[in-house]
């Protein structure tokens, strides 16, 4: 998931911030499992699945959002109508 967000941000700067934020999220993660796994749960753990497969919807989503977006990007950028990250001839890689 980190590699697959990461192939998307240009720059260094901005790279750095994005994994920061990447690993902020991943630390929150782990104290909302804290709260939604709970043992009264157990065995099935319902509340905590509902929220994980809600979670994985959530980002396929974000994801396919984003690839299509970067690829209207890039279409414009083709035809000459924009230029991306302000670098003549860069394109989001997908």
């Amino acid at each position: 998931m980190l590699r697959a967000v990461l192939t998307w941000v240009a720059g260094q700067t901005k790279r750095a911030l994005a994994t920061a934020m990447l690993l902020m999220g991943g630390g929150c993660g782990g104290i909302v499992a804290s709260f939604v796994f709970r043992q009264q749960d157990a065995p099935d753990y319902l509340p905590g699945m509902i929220a994980v497969i809600v979670s994985q919807a959530l980002t396929i989503l974000l994801v396919s959002g984003n690839f299509v977006y970067f690829l209207h990007r890039n279409r414009k950028a083709d035809r000459g109508e924009a230029v991306l990250e302000g670098t003549p001839g860069f394109r989001y890689t997908y």
